[in-house]
């Protein structure tokens, strides 16, 4: 499995646009074969800074869906409304434990 965590930061006149982007292609997302979640949030720490939690079955998962026309309509479209470049990292895991 693959986690892909990323940070966006918006210009403060941009958080709704961005929300409604990002809605967007979450809500395409979902019916990937390769998604086994995909979620955003608004951090409390930081104004105007967004957290995407991605995983994802493998890097061929990852590779389709950057791949898709949502996804690259979403970078498009979003990155005039960033402060600086997205941030993110992508995870391997090779076991999960619940707790």
């Amino acid at each position: 499995m693959k986690v892909v965590v990323g940070i966006w930061k918006i210009k403060a006149g941009k958080r709704q646009e961005f929300i409604l982007e990002s809605k967007r292609v979450s809500e395409a997302s979902k019916d990937e074969s390769g998604l086994l979640s995909y979620s955003f949030s608004e951090s409390h720490l930081e104004e105007n800074t967004f957290i995407f939690f991605e995983e994802w079955k493998d890097d061929k998962a990852i590779s389709y869906h950057k791949s898709q026309p949502y996804f690259k309509t979403f970078i498009e479209n979003t990155k005039e409304m960033l402060v600086e470049d997205f941030s993110g990292n992508i995870y391997s895991i090779n076991s999960i434990h619940s707790f």
